[in-house]
């Protein structure tokens, strides 16, 4: 991507809420908040970027998503 792309997307990401109810609208919640995180990272902003995938591990966590394992910062702190 290019580095106007990801302003793009980040103003999107940003702007669209998940309106799926009750669990659904958790477990998109949480993958929405991965997606933001790795934007963030990928402009080199790793500090933000670690605290979305915080955010995302602890809605997955609280609703037992065992699918989001993979996408979290455990899987990205040796590379911060």
């Amino acid at each position: 991507m290019r580095g106007g792309d990801y302003d793009t997307a980040l103003r999107w990401a940003l702007n669209n809420r998940c309106k799926s109810p009750g669990n659904r609208r958790q477990i998109r919640h949480g993958r929405h908040l991965n997606n933001i995180s790795q934007i963030y990272d990928a402009r080199g902003d790793y500090d933000t970027a670690l605290r979305y995938l915080e955010q995302s591990l602890q809605i997955s966590q609280e609703i037992g998503d065992k699918s989001a394992a993979g996408r979290h910062p455990q899987q990205y702190l040796p590379n911060l």
